[in-house]
């Protein structure tokens, strides 16, 4: 989980930790390696006052929000990016064949809000969710919290997927390819916008996004404490130039109770001193708020020792 401290020349000892994130060109990706960033620009700063044992972050890619939770889950990563309902997944064990059962979780901090978006190629007949019935559509991996978000998602609508017409799972980076060039009837995604894959089928072949609002979605919403309706904005991607209404999550930060409370303060302390990096290493993170983050969109128990920090400004 911490790897022990090491010696680094005659004074400075290195406690190193791993954090999972998810595809290269995704938004987990671009946070992760920001917040190792800040919590190295502070063992630096640490270092150079005198402190002798520092914290030494590396960031790495992952097969995301589920796969994040097992590989937490083993040690494999100290740290990793995290849905809020798969969080609350794995702490209650809501779902252990689809997410490992994890009751030692903890949240460190909350991240962005992750908005479920259903791309369609212009011109498609898909005007309600039901209708993605029996389509060729890619949800994500099997098992993958995009893939159980859309199950639930045309549940709600009283309908449901045929695994037998899924796609072939695709990576983010050719869903717009496959949709349009005609080898999938849509694609979900759920992940803050602007998304890249959305952003590239908007431009290639004019994609549009399905709204999700009604009282379906209202009494889907009723039943779980993590989902929330969110408005992607007008003229987000190109060509949508009217507001559209879907539902989201947030995404964040988490480790085990095990995990030592300095160390935790360690990172929380240094992502907040660095607020500005992480804002700048997507625009889906320019708005993070520093309560909004230690108060909102945490799915599992907070760690203590980011409560203490937490305690420390203010904010809880």
């Amino acid at each position: 989980m911490v790897a022990p401290a090491r010696p680094a020349g005659d004074q400075v000892q290195h406690r190193f930790i791993t954090l999972g994130t998810g595809s290269p060109s995704g938004v987990y990706y671009a946070a992760g390696q920001a917040i190792c960033e800040a919590v190295n620009r502070a063992a630096k700063r640490r270092a150079d006052r005198g402190d002798r044992i520092v914290t030494i972050c590396r960031a790495g890619p992952s097969g995301g929000s589920v796969f994040n939770v097992r590989q937490v889950a083993s040690g494999a990563f100290t740290f990793a990016i995290v849905q809020a309902n798969d969080q609350r997944a794995a702490v209650e064990g809501i779902d252990p064949q689809r997410v490992k059962s994890v009751p030692d979780l903890r949240s460190v901090l909350s991240l962005q809000p992750e908005i479920l978006q259903v791309v369609l190629p212009r011109g498609s007949d898909i005007e309600r969710v039901q209708d993605l019935s029996e389509r060729h559509i890619n949800s994500g991996n099997r098992g993958s919290g995009t893939r159980l978000l859309t199950n639930e998602l045309v549940e709600a609508y009283g309908a449901s997927l045929d695994e037998g017409t899924m796609a072939e799972t695709f990576s983010m980076e050719l869903d717009a390819d496959a949709l349009c060039s005609g080898r999938l009837d849509a694609f979900v995604t759920v992940s803050a916008v602007p998304t890249p894959s959305v952003l590239d089928a908007t431009n290639r072949c004019g994609a549009r996004l399905l709204p999700l609002q009604g009282p379906e979605i209202e009494d889907w919403l009723a039943g779980t404490a993590d989902l929330t309706e969110i408005v992607i904005p007008a003229n987000v991607y190109p060509g949508i130039h009217d507001p559209t209404p879907s539902v989201g999550v947030r995404a964040g930060l988490v480790t085990r109770e095990a995990v030592p409370a300095d160390v935790v303060r360690d990172v929380v302390a240094a992502v907040f001193e660095e607020l500005p990096l992480l804002r700048s290493a997507h625009p889906s993170l320019e708005s993070l708020q520093p309560r909004e983050m230690a108060t909102e969109g945490l799915g599992a128990p907070v760690h203590d020792g980011a409560m203490a920090y937490f305690t420390e400004r203010g904010w809880r």
